[in-house]
Formats: C-alpha cells, sequence, structure tokens
C-alpha cells in the first residue's frame, strides 16, 4: 500500500484475517486506522504497524485477539486511543501498554479478562479506561498505579 498522505484508514466489517507484516509502512501519514469486525488474531503483532509515527486512533475491536507481541505499541508514542473491546484477552500484562504516554482512551470491555498485572496504566495518560462486561474478580490495592509502601 503506498498511500503516503492518506490520514484515515477504514477496513471494518470485512473478513480478513491477517496482515502482512509492515502493511501499512506506505501511510506514513496515517493518523487513525479502524480494523474492527475483521477475524483477525489471535496476536497482535507490531510489526503490522510499523513506520507509522503520527498513528493516534487505532480500532481493532470485535476481533480474535487474545494477546499482544512484546513491544506491540512500542514505537507508536503519538497513540492517544486504542480499541480493544469485544476480542479475547484473559489478561492485561504489565508490558502492553508500556511506551504510551499520550494514551488517555483504552476500551478494554467485553473481553474474558480475569487478570490485570499491578503497573498494567503506568506511563500512560489515561482519562477514559472501559473494562465492564469482564470476568474480573478482584480489583487490586495497586492495579492503578505505583504502591508507596511504608
Amino acid at each position: 500500500m503506498n498511500l503516503p498522505v492518506c490520514i484515515y484508514i477504514w477496513f471494518m466489517s470485512n473478513v480478513i484475517s491477517s496482515i502482512d507484516d509492515q502493511a501499512f509502512a506506505g501511510t506514513p501519514t496515517a493518523r487513525r486506522i479502524y480494523l474492527g469486525g475483521n477475524q483477525l488474531g489471535p496476536i497482535l503483532r507490531k510489526q503490522w504497524f510499523a513506520g507509522l509515527p503520527n498513528l493516534q486512533t487505532l480500532s481493532i475491536y470485535g476481533n480474535q485477539f487474545n494477546s499482544l507481541e512484546d513491544g506491540c505499541f512500542q514505537n507508536l508514542t503519538t497513540l492517544r486511543y486504542i480499541d480493544l473491546h469485544g476480542n479475547d484477552f484473559t489478561i492485561i500484562r504489565k508490558s502492553m501498554f508500556s511506551g504510551l504516554p499520550n494514551l488517555y482512551w483504552l476500551s478494554l470491555y467485553g473481553n474474558h479478562i480475569h487478570t490485570i498485572e499491578i503497573g498494567s496504566f503506568e506511563g500512560t495518560a489515561l482519562t477514559k479506561l472501559y473494562l465492564y462486561d469482564n470476568d474480573l474478580v478482584t480489583l487490586s490495592q495497586c492495579m492503578f498505579g505505583p504502591c508507596m509502601f511504608a
């Protein structure tokens, strides 16, 4: 794909089941990518979004993801909005959203999340976090920020 001035990319509600590594590399100005309602999964790969220095919105709801490749969002420092609702996540690991200092909106509702590791949201700027309709049983003392022990 070579669309050097494309800002918005919509591939919602198709039957996409795979994405080639660096598929969006020819769209360096892309700010929003919508891949919701497809058949992608089970692992969200970091190579799919390589070369997107301006990406602000990533919507990949309603797929079949159950995990993220380590460092998946590592070089997407401008990312502000991630929609992962309606997938198959069960655990939110501490490293999943690291390196996202501008992330303020995160939707994880409608998954099967039963565990959120302590510090999973550290280093983000979250003001909106949607976790309803999951399998959470316990909210730990330090789940949403650093703990200070005396």
